[in-house]
């Protein structure tokens, strides 16, 4: 089976897929990895495909902030924290990613899509 995972370029995102997808390629299945650039050298010294997706941390931090000015990051309580899951995770990151996620459904023509909690991009594109 062709397994496509899907995750944000921050550690927290990407490492939990990881072992999932080591996991899957243990029993035999292709893995893909669409991911941010800063990555590819993770993914490919694990032997999987990269397909660059989005851009890397600290452009969609610096995006993020200049979209929601008010926003603190890291955030400083309950109610900026889900303002920042909103507006990176919610619109930065999709509008980053959604392209390339569609792009290599289409091209890669995966079996599955894994994604990472907060990979919305990759809910949409499983979907599509």
């Amino acid at each position: 089976m062709r397994m496509l995972f899907t995750s944000t370029p921050g550690f927290g995102s990407f490492h939990p897929v990881v072992a999932l997808a080591l996991a899957a390629h243990e029993t035999g299945h292709e893995i893909a990895f669409a991911t941010g650039a800063e990555r590819r050298s993770a993914v490919e010294r694990l032997g999987f495909t990269f397909i660059p997706s989005g851009r890397n941390a600290a452009e969609m931090r610096a995006l993020t902030l200049q979209r929601y000015p008010d926003l603190k990051l890291p955030p400083v309580d309950e109610a900026m924290t889900k303002l920042a899951r909103r507006a990176l995770f919610g619109d930065v990151y999709v509008e980053a990613m959604l392209p390339s996620l569609l792009e290599a459904c289409a091209s890669w023509k995966p079996d599955v899509l894994v994604r990472a909690h907060l990979t919305i991009g990759g809910w949409i594109a499983a979907e599509e």
